[in-house]
C-alpha cells in the first residue's frame, strides 16, 4: 500500500514539474532580491535603533558589524548609540541562489547624538550599573591611606586630525638622561613613540625573552601574614609589597638581574603583575564600587620596568592570574559578571593612565591564561569550576574582554583636548584563548583542535590605530607537549586540545621536529601572514630533570626568529641565578647549558665569573642515584615527622590524614584547613664525629624541610637514606631533593634551588591512551602486581641509600627535601650517611662487597 501511494505520489510530481518548466523561469525572476530597511540611522547616546534586511532569503547567514564600537554598537540589527560622532554599520548578508554562495554587504550610515547628561554617562566599555550588592573583595594587606572619591570626567573634545608624524628605525633608542617620571620614580626613557612602526617590525629587535616568574604575581606574603597582628599593623604598604614579590622564595629583583640578563642577548622582559594585593575597593556616590590599585604596588612595578628600559629592553607588563577573580566573569550571577568588568575596566584604566609617558619599550598585555575556560573558575577560592558559561560563550566573553582591553588603552590615549598621547599608538598584547597555540588557530589552522564548531573560534579585536591591525600582537603560551612542558613526574599527564599528553622526559626524536615545525606552520598563518606580531608570552619546561631541554630551546628560537616572533621563557626561580651568587655585579643562568642555548642564538658573550661558574649545572636525567654500599657508616639521624603542604587538593580526605596521623596534622594555610605537620623531633650524632651537628627546619606552610650537617667535609662519600611513614600514600610518594644555601633555615625568601633531583616511587596505571588512571577522588591509582604489591618505578627511592653531591654542599649546604605529592605524604626518617664505610666503620669496596 505504502508502494502504491507513492507511486501516484511521484506521478503528480513529474506532471507538475512539466507545468513549471513549460512556465519557464519567470517565477524565480520575480523573487525580490534583499535589501537594507534604512541607509542611514540617527540615534542619541543610550539609544536604540532597528535596521533589517528586508526580503531576506531563506536559509540566509546575516552578521552585522560596526566600524567603530565607541560609537555604535550593533546586534542583530539593534543599533545602539554609545557616543557622540559617525560611524558605519555594515550588514554582511550571505545565501544561495540556485547552487551558487551570493554575499551582498549593504552599509548604514550611523550619526550618534550626544545625550544630555552626557557629562555623567558611563565610558562605552563599562558595564551596566547593578543594584544588586557587589562581591565582597578579596582580604587584602592594609593599606596606609584611603583613595579620594572618583568623579565622573567629563567629555572630552573629538579626537583631533593626527598628522604621520616622524618616520623612527627600529634601532632608535629609548634612553636620555636620567629624570623622574610622573609618578616620581627614576627613569632614563625617552617616551618615544615610533608611530610608524609595526609589530612585525619591532619583532627582529625583542630578540629573546624571559619572564620573571613567582614575583610580582604571586598572591600571597608569607614573610608579613606570618608575624602576629600587631607586627603586620606595623608594617608599611612597600614592606607588604617586598612580602608579594618575595613569597616564592626569589629574591627581590635589582638591576643587576637585568643587566645579567642582558649578557646573553635577552632584550624582552615579561613582568607578570597581581594588581589586586593590597587593593581598595571604594564605594561612590551611586552605589557602585571602584577598584583602586595601590600606588606602593604601582611604583614598584615601575622600578622593575626602569632596571629593564635602562638596558634598553622591551617590558611586557600583564594582569595575571591574580587570585583567580577571574572566574567572577561566568558567575550565575548578573550582579557578580557585571562587577568584573568593572573591576577589569578599573584597572585597565588606572594602569595605562599611569604608564600613559613610556616609549613603545612598554608594551601592555590584556591578561594571561584565563581568557578560556578559566572564566568559570571558582572566584570565592575553591578548586573547582562553578561559573556556568557554556564554552561557546567563553570564546564570545574572552573576545569581548579583549575588544574591552584595546578600546580601554585606546581611549585613554585621548586627552580631554582631542589630542593623543602614548596609550593611542601603544603596541597591545592580546591573551589568546587559554593562550593555548591550537585553541588560538582554530580548527581552520591547526588540525589538532578537533571541535568542528565555527562558533568556537577566537578572534583578535578591531583596533582604531593605524589599519586596526599593526599594533597588535597575539600572546601564545607554548609548553608543548604539555607532558614535557608542564609535567614533574609520571603521575601527571594533561590532556590538551591535541588529546592525551603523556609524561615525556626526552625530547628531540623527528617526531618531535616534526611536532614543533606544525605548530609554528599553524600560527603563521593564522595570524603572522594577516599582520599581526606574535609573542610566546610564556615558552618552556618546567622540570629541569629532563633531557634535550637545550635542542628544544634552540630549535624554539630558531624557529621564532625564522618566523618572525618572540619567544619569552617561563622561569620560577630554577634557571637563573638572580642575586648573581659569586658573580656580584650580574645575574646569570645556573643551568648553563640553557644560558649557553641563548647566547649561541644572539651571539653574545655572557658575564660570569669563574667563581660563579662552579655553581653553574646542566640540565638532564639524573644518573641513578642509588649508592653502591646500601649499608653505610650512619652520621647523623633525624627522627620526626613532616608532612608536605596538602594545599586542599581535590584529591584530600582531611579526615583520612585524621584517621591515620592524628589531628595534629591538620593545619590551617590561608585560611583554610590541610594537612601538613612539621615535628622536629629528635637527631642523634653518631659518636665518631663529635662536634658535628645536625640542624633541622620546616618552611612555615609546610611546604618543605631543611637538613644541614654543620660541617659536610667531615663526610668522604655523603648519601642520605629515607623513610616514609607506612601508609600507602606515603610509600608511593615521589621525591624533590634540592641543595640550598643556609638562609632557608632562618629567612626563605630568596634561597637559591640548585641541582633539583625528582624521583618517582611508583608507577600508575595508564589507559589504552597512555594517560595516567584516577579514582573517584582524583588520586592516581598506583599499578600493582598479581599479589597486590605495589609495582616500583626505575628510580624508586624510599629506604635506599641515594648519593649527594659533595660539590654541591659545598655551595649550597642546605639538604631540602619535599614532594610533588598533596595527598598527605609523612617523611618519618632521614639518615646522613658517609658510602665511603659500611655501617661498622670499616672502608667500603665494591670488590670487597660483590
Amino acid at each position: 500500500m505504502k508502494k502504491q501511494f507513492m507511486g501516484k505520489w511521484f506521478s503528480f510530481a513529474l506532471v507538475l514539474a512539466m507545468l513549471i518548466s513549460l512556465m519557464g523561469n519567470s517565477g524565480a525572476q520575480a523573487a525580490k532580491a534583499p535589501k537594507i530597511s534604512k541607509k542611514s540611522v540617527n540615534v542619541t547616546a543610550g539609544k536604540s535603533a532597528t535596521v533589517t534586511i528586508k526580503n531576506k532569503p531563506s536559509g540566509a547567514k546575516i552578521t552585522w558589524k560596526t566600524k567603530n564600537a565607541k560609537i555604535a554598537t550593533v546586534k542583530n540589527g539593534k543599533i545602539k548609540g554609545v557616543k557622540a560622532g559617525k560611524t558605519t554599520v555594515t550588514a554582511k548578508v550571505v545565501y544561495k541562489k540556485g547552487k551558487k554562495n551570493v554575499t551582498k554587504n549593504f552599509q548604514v550610515k550611523v550619526t550618534v547624538k550626544a545625550a544630555k547628561n552626557a557629562a555623567t554617562q558611563a565610558p562605552a566599555t563599562q558595564a551596566p550599573a547593578v543594584s544588586a550588592p557587589a562581591p565582597a573583595a578579596p582580604t587584602v594587606a592594609p593599606s596606609a591611606s584611603a583613595a579620594p572619591v572618583v568623579t565622573p570626567v567629563p567629555t572630552k573634545a573629538p579626537l583631533q586630525p593626527r598628522t604621520p608624524g616622524p618616520s623612527y628605525g627600529v634601532n632608535e633608542s629609548n634612553l636620555t638622561d636620567e629624570h623622574t617620571s610622573a609618578n616620581g620614580i627614576t627613569t632614563k626613557d625617552n617616551g618615544l613613540m615610533r608611530r610608524n612602526l609595526s609589530a612585525q617590525d619591532i619583532t627582529p629587535v625583542m630578540g629573546l625573552g624571559w619572564n620573571v616568574g613567582n614575583s610580582l604575581e604571586q598572591t600571597l606574603a608569607k614573610s608579613c601574614t606570618s608575624l602576629s597582628a600587631e607586627e603586620q599593623a606595623k608594617l608599611t604598604d612597600e614592606q607588604w609589597v617586598t612580602g608579594y614579590e618575595t613569597n616564592a622564595d626569589n629574591v627581590v629583583s635589582t638591576q643587576k638581574l637585568f643587566d645579567g640578563l642582558k649578557t646573553y642577548g635577552i632584550n624582552t622582559v615579561r613582568i607578570p603583575i597581581a594588581w589586586t594585593n593590597m587593593m581598595q575597593v571604594i564605594k561612590q556616590p551611586d552605589g557602585s564600587n571602584y577598584y583602586k590599585i595601590n600606588d606602593a604596588y604601582f611604583n614598584r612595578v615601575e622600578e622593575v620596568m626602569n632596571y629593564c628600559l635602562n638596558n634598553e629592553m622591551y617590558v611586557i607588563i600583564n594582569i595575571h592570574w591574580d587570585n583567580g577573580w577571574w572566574g567572577m566573569f561566568g558567575d550565575k550571577d548578573p550582579a557578580v559578571r557585571a562587577e568584573a568588568w568593572k573591576k577589569y575596566e578599573d584597572m585597565w584604566t588606572q594602569i595605562a593612565n599611569r604608564y600613559q609617558e613610556y616609549s613603545d619599550h612598554v608594551i601592555f598585555e590584556g591578561g594571561n591564561e584565563e581568557l578560556g575556560e578559566r572564566l568559570n573558575d571558582d572566584w570565592t577560592g575553591g578548586s573547582k569550576q562553578t561559573g556556568t558559561l557554556t564554552l561557546e560563550e567563553t570564546y564570545e566573553v574572552a573576545n569581548k574582554i579583549n575588544q574591552t582591553f584595546v578600546n580601554i588603552i585606546r581611549e585613554c590615549g585621548i586627552n580631554m583636548d582631542g589630542t593623543t598621547n602614548n596609550n593611542y599608538d601603544r603596541f597591545l598584547l592580546i591573551p589568546g584563548y587559554d593562550t593555548n597555540l591550537h585553541q588560538t588557530c582554530g580548527d581552520k589552522y591547526s588540525d589538532k583542535v578537533k571541535k568542528n564548531n565555527d562558533k568556537l573560534t577566537f578572534t583578535m579585536p578591531e583596533d582604531v590605530n593605524d589599519n586596526g591591525i599593526s599594533k597588535l600582537f597575539v600572546s601564545i603560551h607554548y609548553y608543548d607537549p604539555l607532558g614535557w612542558g608542564i609535567a614533574k613526574s609520571s603521575s601527571s599527564s594533561y590532556e590538551t586540545p591535541k588529546g592525551t599528553s603523556n609524561y615525556k622526559d626526552t625530547w628531540g626524536s623527528e617526531e618531535d621536529y616534526a611536532a614543533m615545525q606544525e605548530d609554528f606552520d599553524a600560527v603563521n598563518t593564522a595570524f603572522t601572514e594577516k599582520g599581526y606580531g606574535v609573542i610566546f608570552g610564556e615558552f618552556g619546561v618546567v622540570s629541569v630533570n629532563k633531557d634535550g631541554i637545550a635542542d628544544y630551546f634552540r630549535q624554539f628560537f630558531k624557529s621564532c626568529q625564522q618566523y618572525g616572533m618572540v619567544p619569552v621563557m617561563w622561569d620560577e626561580g630554577t634557571y637563573v641565578d638572580r642575586s648573581g651568587t659569586s658573580n656580584k655585579k650580574k645575574a646569570y643562568f645556573v643551568y648553563d647549558d640553557i644560558g649557553q642555548v641563548f647566547a649561541e642564538i644572539t651571539g653574545s658573550i655572557p658575564s660570569i665569573s669563574a667563581d660563579a661558574m662552579k655553581l653553574t649545572t646542566h640540565t638532564g636525567i639524573p644518573e641513578n642515584p642509588v649508592s653502591a654500599n646500601q649499608d653505610p657508616l650512619v652520621v647523623a639521624t633525624w627522627d620526626g615527622d613532616f608532612m608536605r603542604n596538602t594545599t586542599t587538593s581535590a584529591s584530600v580526605d582531611l579526615d583520612e590524614i585524621r584517621g591515620v596521623f592524628g589531628e595534629q596534622f591538620i593545619g590551617q594555610y590561608n585560611g583554610k584547613e590541610v594537612g601538613g605537620y612539621w615535628n622536629a623531633g629528635t637527631t642523634t650524632i653518631n659518636d665518631k664525629f663529635e662536634g658535628l651537628t645536625l640542624e633541622t627546619s620546616c618552611s612555615k606552610e609546610w611546604w618543605h624541610a631543611h637538613y644541614q650537617l654543620s660541617d659536610w667535609s667531615k663526610i668522604e662519600k655523603p648519601c642520605v637514606r629515607i623513610t616514609m611513614h607506612n601508609d600507602d600514600i606515603s610509600q608511593s610518594a615521589d621525591l624533590q631533593l634540592v641543595y640550598t644555601d643556609p638562609s632557608i633555615i632562618v629567612n626563605e625568601n630568596g634561597a637559591a634551588w640548585r641541582y633539583e633531583k625528582d624521583f618517582a616511587q611508583v608507577i600508575y596505571e595508564t589507559d589504552e591512551n597512555g594517560k595516567v588512571k584516577t579514582d573517584d577522588r582524583e588520586r592516581a591509582i598506583v599499578k600493582r602486581d598479581a599479589d597486590g604489591n605495589m609495582v616500583l618505578a626505575d628510580t624508586a627511592w624510599i629506604g635506599k641509600v641515594l648519593n649527594l653531591d659533595k660539590n654541591a654542599l659545598e655551595a649550597y649546604p642546605v639538604l631540602l627535601l619535599t614532594t610533588n605529592n598533596y595527598l598527605g605524604v609523612d617523611f618519618v626518617k632521614v639518615e646522613i650517611c658517609d658510602a665511603a664505610y659500611n655501617a661498622d666503620g670499616t672502608p667500603f669496596t665494591e670488590e670487597a662487597d660483590n
